[in-house]
C-alpha cells in the first residue's frame, strides 16, 4: 500500500467580507513568507494555545459607565465572603 506523500487542502477567503480581505492581505505580504509555511505556523501556534494551561480571556468593547471605587475597608463586612 502506497501512502500520500502529500495532502493538499483548500481555503478560500471572501474578497466581499473587509475582515477576510483583510486577513487575506496580512497573510500574503511577502515578509509572511510562503502562504503554506504560514498558515503551518498558524496551525501549531493555535495548537500550542489549545493546550497551554493558560486562560484566555476575551474581551469585548463596551460602553461602560464610570463608577466611584469601592472603599472595601470601610465596608468589610459587607464584602465579606464576596472577596
Amino acid at each position: 500500500m502506497i501512502e500520500k506523500k502529500r495532502e493538499v487542502i483548500q481555503s478560500s477567503f471572501s474578497m466581499l467580507d473587509e475582515f477576510e480581505k483583510d486577513l487575506w492581505e496580512w497573510a500574503t505580504k511577502p515578509e509572511h513568507g510562503a502562504p503554506s509555511l504560514f498558515i503551518k505556523r498558524l496551525i501549531v501556534q493555535e495548537r500550542e494555545r489549545q493546550t497551554s494551561k493558560s486562560i484566555v480571556v476575551e474581551r469585548f468593547a463596551e460602553a461602560v459607565e464610570y463608577v466611584e471605587p469601592v472603599d472595601v475597608d470601610e465596608n468589610k463586612k459587607a464584602a465579606k465572603g464576596f472577596i
